[in-house]
């Protein structure tokens, strides 16, 4: 039945949100411990899951607008969303059901987006890359450019060069 493939993708949504936010926790250890290969490791695992994130939000996006329009419950152009899917495509025996569903989704959700965990890894990743910047610029600092500026030695008006030219070229 459809509904029940509706719920297989999004406890899949559930799932994968939930293992990113795993990885964010263990890449916040990796970047305190300026460990680069378990960080690297880590970006490769995140992109995958990232990916078939993005096509199970587009499936169940597809799914359910496609039913609810057939359902007649849905206008077009206009997007589903889950409350509205619940009170009127789910049987009555598994709305509470959808409802845990439902808000496990968006548990997950919240907290991948407002969990100081992201924010924090930017930051540290900043004041990491602030760091090495700073440190390559103690070890090579940037030449003076000498050309451009007044030099306290000579007048003004004296120069190493010939001013004559050779008018006869």
């Amino acid at each position: 039945m459809t509904v029940s493939k509706v719920r297989a993708l999004i406890e899949q949504l559930i799932a994968g949100n939930e293992r990113l936010y795993e990885i964010a926790k263990v890449k916040t250890e990796a970047i305190k411990n300026a460990d680069i290969q378990t960080l690297n490791s880590l970006v490769k695992q995140e992109q995958p899951i990232i990916v078939r994130i993005e096509k199970l939000e587009r499936a169940r996006m597809q799914m359910m607008t496609e039913i609810m329009q057939t359902a007649g419950v849905l206008g077009k152009g206009e997007l589903p969303s889950l409350s509205k899917w619940r009170e009127t495509i789910v049987p009555v025996s598994e709305k509470e059901e959808w409802e845990t569903l439902h808000l496990q989704l968006a548990n997950v959700l919240y907290v991948l987006k407002k969990h100081p965990i992201n924010h924090l890894n930017q930051d540290l990743l900043r004041q990491s890359l602030q760091f090495v910047r700073l440190s390559l610029n103690l070890l090579h600092p940037r030449p003076t450019l000498k050309n451009y500026s007044k030099s306290s030695g000579r007048q003004e008006g004296s120069s190493s060069f010939s001013v004559r030219i050779d008018s006869r070229a």
